[in-house]
């Protein structure tokens, strides 16, 4: 049931996060976790009563609905890792990634009311991406086209079978792009984490056990080297920033999510230094108290960081707090594990988000009951 409650949990901070981006002079741009529903969730789910009698619903509803008098606006590169925030390639790419939470909305609406105009209009978005975006394997830019997996699956049975075809040819080849480019020893971890969890959500499209059969050893490899004994990660050594570390283990956590539909459950894991998941977690714990500061930035190793400070981007300012209602994804993730996190998650959602209008609220009573 735990696989519900992650269901929504951000969805309302993806829509007031990221209004109006178009107008900033910085940009970014980041998607929910994703979570991948089987066929009885789909069913518990759909017309749900308590979903459609919480006014939380009408926020997707009406996300819908505006995009149901829109039109795809695709690409076929991506220009965003790499590039400053302010670059105006990345702004523009923004613009086209708009789009995602239209896919988001539409296939979320559909799965939910059943109605079957959202399920096609999700298809016209869907197949519009899948004829223009060329896969180049850049694991950043890819991981920003995550939901079109969620959406494929969600709306296959509306999918001609020449349509199913191309778009399984086009994840087909973002997922053998993106094998090509693993690296583990080289980049940031939470990289490698969406890396692998791209290549996951092929496999389960693609009924392909060669892809899966990739994923599990890589994974233990992945957490052998970007987990610390000391409750750091690699991530955390190299920028220096509470931002990468809690980062590093949100992705890690959503593919290991992800990996728990075949019984693995690594979040206990213990690497040969004596890492963990759970102790990387517990690390971070303090600092989402707010019992201890974090000055981000400070030390970093990577260039590109100290760019971003001197574009004059206050979020990779040097010794900047690091703002822990950052942990929030992450520690509702780690609760699938650890249930005495939620108490945390909630009090963090309260204070940024208030008691209303917030799904984990809404699906907790849900399941509950």
């Amino acid at each position: 049931m735990r696989t519900l409650i992650l269901l929504f949990i951000i969805f309302n901070r993806m829509i007031a996060g990221n209004q109006g981006d178009e107008k900033k002079q910085f940009v970014e741009f980041d998607l929910p976790p994703m979570i991948w529903l089987n066929a009885d969730e789909k069913a518990r789910l759909k017309n749900s009563r308590a979903v459609y009698s919480n006014p939380s619903f009408t926020d997707i509803l009406n996300r819908a609905d505006e995009a149901m008098g829109l039109f795809p606006n695709p690409v076929d590169s991506i220009f965003y890792e790499g590039y400053l925030s302010n670059h105006p390639r990345r702004i523009n790419t923004v613009n086209h990634l708009n789009d995602m939470k239209s896919i988001y909305s539409l296939s979320w609406t559909y799965l939910i009311t059943g109605e079957e105009r959202y399920g096609i209009k999700t298809k016209e978005y869907l197949s519009a991406w899948v004829s223009k975006y060329k896969p180049t394997g850049n694991d950043v830019n890819e991981n920003k086209l995550d939901i079109c997996f969620f959406a494929f699956d969600a709306i296959k049975e509306l999918l001609t079978f020449e349509e199913r075809s191309k778009i399984k040819i086009w994840i087909s080849d973002i997922a053998e792009k993106q094998k090509l480019k693993w690296d583990v020893n080289s980049g940031s971890s939470n990289r490698h984490a969406k890396r692998l969890k791209l290549i996951y959500l092929s496999s389960l499209i693609l009924d392909d056990n060669n892809l899966k059969e990739f994923v599990f050893q890589k994974f233990n490899t992945l957490l052998e080297t970007s987990l610390n004994a000391d409750g750091t990660t690699r991530d955390l050594v190299r920028r220096d920033a509470m931002h990468y570390n809690v980062s590093c283990l949100l992705n890690i956590l959503e593919t290991a999510n992800l990996l728990s539909m075949e019984n693995r459950n690594y979040y206990l894991y213990q690497t040969d230094s004596g890492a963990s998941l759970k102790n990387c977690v517990q690390f971070v714990l303090p600092y989402a108290k707010g019992e201890k500061i974090y000055k981000e930035w400070v030390n970093t190793k990577i260039e590109f960081d100290r760019k971003r400070a001197l574009s004059g981007d206050a979020f990779y300012q040097p010794g900047k707090p690091w703002d822990r209602f950052e942990a929030i994804d992450m520690l509702i993730l780690a609760s699938r594990y650890d249930n005495s996190l939620l108490h945390l998650s909630e009090e963090l959602i309260r204070k940024k988000y208030g008691n209303n209008n917030y799904w984990i609220f809404i699906l907790n009573n849900i399941l509950s009951n």
